[in-house]
């Protein structure tokens, strides 16, 4: 693929004012590529008094991509200027403008319109109306004779594969500097990032000078490789969908630009609170379950009206734990009922831990998914197995079996109060069938198994009766 080495081209030479008939449709401008590779010119545009031009194909065969040492000319009228000049054979691009006989800015821009080059001219440099062109020649912008598509006329710098590596002193003409020794300002867009789906994620970019000086005034364009882009030497982003983003910092400034890249890992989230203790001794526990370490700078935990911010660089290991004793959040969790939540820095939800119950010493609420269960503490480590007391995150811890028996007892025995002073002293048979139903549960006393054996005994010597009967007759 074509290297984007954006610094290396330059606008080279500048016909705005010819000599015989209209200047309408006969105005170019020409480009020159000195660096050693090849530059993709795919999505620039060009300015003339920030009125902004596409640049376009002019046939099929043509390409965007300029080689080192090349030249291409933006015409505001392809077929005219080939019919000024016939014998040209290079690179013709489309555009359409019309530049001022007294002089204005003309800019060259990339894809993602940083500057690349620009050129503030006046008609007092010449080349007004006498065939000639403006020309750079080693920095200088002089009036001489057009030359579309090859160096001009006394200029030192022609395309590196033709250019040997010194002349000779006293030539009349600089020695020739590789543009890898060029003077060149340098971006920096950080260390590679792995972020999770839906945060905000800060991006911080420096650039540096020609004597590696930090530039106050610079231009920072962010390229976050999903399809966006902004503006500012710290920015913040959020990345919609997992996957692996390639974001590109780009600065210009002034004749110069440079470029920085950085990979960012965009990871579905996997970071969930998977403990909880509350009373004077609380703690909230956080557990990532991918195999990536996760920034969590800018998340937050909140619990009633208390926020709680992680501070710039906190980060959680692959498959580890990361336990926040109340020391440093300031948050102590009441016991009993309660919500917290995990935020993201932009304030969207990543996680809510519901708790309900009261805790005994040596335990705190576990969860692993949604569901959460009373277990033994195990800040910082995995939650404790052979758990107890199972419950839903949104449900009361239940009682022990002894405490479901006292409870059972007890409610039967006001049942069965009640049904004694409705029916007085008789058991008729629907009471005889709720005592039986009633001992069926776990737990009942010794009273109901007496009336159950009382029925049994009425009932068998109804039966002999009348079995006796039946056979008599």
């Amino acid at each position: 693929m074509p290297v984007f080495v954006f610094a290396s081209v330059r606008i080279n030479e500048i016909m705005y004012d010819l000599k015989e008939g209209s200047d309408t449709g006969r105005e170019w401008v020409e480009i020159f590529n000195s660096g050693s590779e090849v530059v993709d010119l795919t999505g620039w545009r060009f300015y003339e008094a920030e009125t902004n031009h596409k640049i376009n194909l002019f046939r099929e065969t043509n390409t965007f991509l300029l080689p080192a040492g090349g030249y291409a000319i933006i015409a505001d009228d392809p077929n005219k200027f080939l019919i000024d000049w016939s014998n040209f054979s290079g690179v013709v691009l489309d555009s359409s403008f019309s530049l001022s006989n007294t002089g204005e800015t003309i800019t060259l821009r990339n894809g993602e319109l940083v500057d690349i080059d620009n050129v503030t001219y006046s008609s007092g440099w010449g080349a007004n109306g006498d065939g000639n062109s403006l020309q750079n020649v080693n920095g200088t912008w002089v009036a001489q004779a057009p030359t579309p598509g090859a160096a001009n006329s006394g200029s030192s710098e022609p395309p590196p594969a033709q250019q040997p590596e010194s002349q000779p002193s006293g030539s009349g003409s600089s020695a020739y500097i590789p543009p890898e020794k060029l003077p060149k300002i340098s971006a920096d867009a950080g260390a590679d990032k792995t972020v999770v789906v839906g945060a905000n994620v800060e991006f911080r970019g420096q650039a540096f000078g020609l004597k590696d000086e930090p530039l106050d005034n610079a231009r920072y364009l962010w390229i976050f490789g999903d399809g966006a882009s902004k503006d500012g030497k710290n920015i913040t982003h959020i990345y919609q969908y997992p996957g692996e983003y390639i974001a590109a910092l780009n600065v210009s400034s002034g004749e110069y630009s440079a470029s920085d890249y950085m990979l960012v890992k965009a990871l579905p989230n996997q970071v969930f609170i998977s403990e909880i203790k509350t009373g004077a001794d609380s703690f909230i526990e956080f557990e990532n379950k991918s195999k990536q370490e996760i920034d969590i700078s800018g998340c937050q935990i909140k619990y009633n009206n208390q926020t709680f911010i992680f501070p710039q660089s906190t980060a959680i290991r692959p498959n580890a734990y990361l336990a926040i004793p109340s020391s440093i959040s300031g948050m102590v969790f009441n016991s009993g009922k309660g919500i917290i939540e995990f935020l993201y820095s932009g304030g969207f939800k990543a996680d809510v831990f519901n708790y309900d119950g009261i805790l005994k010493d040596g335990q705190s609420f576990n969860r692993d998914g949604k569901s959460s269960f009373v277990g033994a503490l195990t800040p910082g480590g995995k939650n404790s197995s052979g758990v107890s007391n199972f419950l839903s995150a949104d449900k009361n811890p239940q009682p022990n079996a002894k405490e479901q028996k006292t409870e059972a007892q007890k409610a039967d025995s006001e049942k069965l109060s009640k049904e004694g002073a409705r029916q007085g002293d008789g058991i008729n048979a629907d009471a005889g069938a709720g005592a039986i139903n009633l001992t069926s549960s776990k737990g009942s006393s010794k009273t109901y198994f007496i009336i159950v054996i009382l029925a049994v005994i009425i009932f068998g010597a109804a039966a002999i009766l009348f079995i006796r009967r039946q056979r008599g007759v």
